[in-house]
């Protein structure tokens, strides 16, 4: 497990609060602990276990971010506005960096969906050294290649402005993002926990609440960051393992914030400790990644290209092929079968210009790429070139 005197914390807080000495922790204590960290945030309404189990990892990793080499991003989501995801999102980013004791609010940033821009601002946020950062009301879907890089990575090389330097960035931000029904693309799926929200109501934003969170931790902070630190040191005291695997390039705060998380959950389950109705906060990645649109339209070629021209090598196609039924389908011309407007729906939704040149490398990103239809496995798959041009089939997996 991850030894506890190796975490930093970054108190910006008045008040110090002692923690139990190694070994006379209790579970009682522990118990109080997570009721005192999940109390502000009571009233909020998420959605099941596994939202309650994101929540609190993003609590626990709030406290500890400074000493982690990496951590995942954690979103907040809800069906419509007004539900309460920044305000969340903000008491996170309080507990982080104690923005209130040095009268400054956590940093929020619209949300932006210019690659470039984005990628600029990612490299403002690291080298201004921010301890949380919120990507707020995220519009469709959100797929950034260098946020995705940059969770996975200690440190971010950036280049100096109007200089021909290059610097390496510690990266110890913790990226929160909010949005509504919002979608992660690319690599973010895995990468980033998902809080939702659903106040099933059509003006959430209209609810009175009698108490203020954000308020809350920021008045007794090092209380809540005490806390924090107690849920984790009761992990950290017990031995065996009680988290599968399935975080990788998260394996320090997998075995320090998810084991935590992970533990509790089961202690109130084993009626150790009060159930807190708390679950794996990485159970959430398997949804995410099935609502990937990339997975979605990968499946529907998949799919396509099985009712047109089987599975294995000898039912090859080509790129040249697909142009023909996408320009066909485009155009209007006859009656079409359904796996043709799959076909072109997903090339289409892959390259502006079908050339075949295009669609050909459009094919080439997603070669072995798994997706599952049903109870089985499939890949996309690429030959050598040939006369007509490169060849593609689509393989069954076997399951192991």
């Amino acid at each position: 497990y991850y030894e506890m005197e190796k975490v930093m914390v970054a108190p910006n807080g008045r008040g110090i609060h002692p923690m139990a000495e190694r070994g006379s922790l209790t579970e009682a204590r522990v118990e109080n602990a997570v009721r005192f960290l999940l109390e502000p945030f009571e009233k909020f309404p998420l959605v099941g276990e596994v939202d309650r189990g994101v929540l609190l990892a993003a609590l626990l990793s709030a406290v500890v971010r400074p000493g982690l080499p990496t951590c995942p991003a954690f979103a907040f989501d809800a069906p419509t506005q007004g539900s309460g995801k920044t305000l969340l999102a903000k008491c996170v980013a309080e507990l982080a960096c104690g923005y209130a004791h040095d009268g400054l609010s956590p940093s929020v940033w619209p949300h932006i969906a210019n690659e470039n821009e984005v990628n600029k601002r990612l490299d403002t946020i690291a080298m201004a050294g921010h301890g949380a950062a919120i990507w707020d009301n995220i519009l469709g879907t959100f797929d950034s290649p260098k946020l995705a890089a940059d969770l996975t990575a200690p440190a971010i090389l950036v280049r100096a402005m109007f200089k021909q330097t290059q610097l390496y960035i510690p990266n110890r931000t913790l990226y929160l993002l909010t949005g509504n029904n919002l979608r992660l693309g690319g690599d973010m799926p895995r990468r980033v926990l998902t809080c939702r929200i659903d106040p099933q109501e059509p003006r959430p934003d209209a609810r009175r609440f009698d108490f203020d969170p954000y308020a809350r931790i920021a008045s007794d902070r090092m209380k809540y960051v005490a806390a924090a630190l107690t849920i984790m040191q009761g992990r950290q005291e017990q031995e065996g393992s009680w988290v599968p695997s399935g975080m990788g390039s998260f394996e320090e705060w997998n075995g320090l914030v998810r084991e935590a998380v992970c533990w509790v959950a089961q202690r109130g389950r084993d009626g150790a400790m009060a159930d807190f109705g708390l679950d794996d906060p990485a159970k959430v990645i398997g949804d995410q990644a099935d609502q990937d649109p990339e997975v979605e339209s990968l499946v529907d070629l998949v799919q396509g290209i099985r009712a047109w021209k089987g599975v294995g090598y000898a039912n090859a196609f080509y790129a040249k092929q697909l142009k023909r039924i996408v320009d066909s389908v485009r155009r209007g011309e006859g009656e079409h079968n359904e796996w043709e407007e799959m076909v072109a729906d997903a090339v289409t939704g892959w390259v502006r210009e079908p050339s075949a040149n295009n669609i050909g490398k459009a094919l080439g990103y997603r070669i072995d790429r798994v997706v599952e239809i049903g109870d089985q496995k499939f890949r996309l798959r690429r030959g050598k070139k040939e006369m007509l041009g490169l060849p593609f089939w689509v393989e069954e997996v076997a399951r192991t």
